[in-house]
Order: C-alpha cells, then structure tokens, then sequence
C-alpha cells in the first residue's frame, strides 16, 4: 500500500490500495509523546504509569449499563449491524447518535434503578396498598432489599415495572 499525499495542505493523504480504490485515511498530526490519540472511532488513552486503554465511544457506557449490543442498538433506534461497526470503533460515531445515546441511556438507568413501593407509589399516584397488592400477587415483578423496615424486608421495584404494571393490570 502506498500513501501519496492529495494536497500538500490537506490533513488527509489518498490511501490506494492493490486493488486501486481510494480511500481517504486520517494522518496522525499528534506528536508521540501526547497523553491521547484518537483514530478510526477509538480513543487510544496512555498513563503515566505506562497503561495503555483502548476506549471507543458507545462500548463503555454500554457495558456500564450492561447492555447487549442488539438490546443498545434498540434503546438507541438503528440497526444491529450500523451499531456494532461503530461499537467495536471501525466507524466513527455521528455526534446525533452520541447525543441520541447518552439520553437513551440516561432515561434506561432511571427506569431501571430499584426504588421503595411508596416512593414509586408517590411518583405514579397509586396508592402504595395496590403496588404491595400487585406484588403480592406477583402483577409487580419486585425484589427485596436487604435492610428491613419494622422487621418486613423492604420491596423495590424498578419504574419500568411499575409502568408495564400500570399499563396491564391497573384500572382507575
């Protein structure tokens, strides 16, 4: 493969391949030493303790989450493939997408974080008696902490589940 510089100004150098097709390709204009370089989608991180991290932009929120490719491509709306180019960092990621992401994952942690029936009681207006009634009879799908409140384990549920509850079982 040979490089052959487009313009003497030009950040971008024509890579031609065997085959003949041209792509454009990034030069690297940072100098060695520098704490961070960025390419093809990839933040590559170097500390000073010599560690060197490989970072892309949606891998790590991802499994922050601990969500699956297919199940983050969903939250997000595109396509399983499109987001796993840019999952492993062989595409860069639009900026719409990175914003798109970043409130889709906001909104998925909120629904998915384990609250009390009475805070979530409060915040659905239901009244805390017919969340305990709907995971009593198991129309709540709810866990139990390990602290007790007058010596009866505290329920939690997640809002996701309140909200399918609500939209299934609950007739006001």
């Amino acid at each position: 493969m040979r490089h052959i510089p487009a313009n003497s100004r030009s950040p971008f150098f024509l890579n031609i391949s065997r085959r003949g097709d041209l792509r454009r390709a990034e030069s690297r204009r940072k100098p060695p030493g520098s704490p961070a370089t960025y390419a093809r989608g990839r933040f590559t991180i170097h500390r000073a303790d010599g560690m060197v991290f490989t970072v892309t932009a949606l891998r790590d929120p991802r499994r922050g989450a601990d969500l699956s490719q297919q199940e983050f491509a969903a939250l997000i709306g595109v396509p399983l493939n499109t987001f796993r180019m840019w999952d492993s960092g062989l595409r860069p990621v639009p900026s719409h997408i990175l914003l798109r992401s970043q409130a889709a994952l906001t909104t998925h942690m909120r629904n998915a974080e384990r609250s009390s029936l009475d805070h979530l009681a409060r915040e659905f207006g239901v009244h805390e008696r017919t969340l305990r009634a709907a995971a009593r009879t198991g129309r709540l799908q709810v866990t139990f902490s390990s602290r007790s409140a007058f010596g009866r384990p505290i329920r939690l549920a997640t809002r996701a589940a309140v909200q399918a509850f609500m939209r299934k079982d609950y007739r006001r």
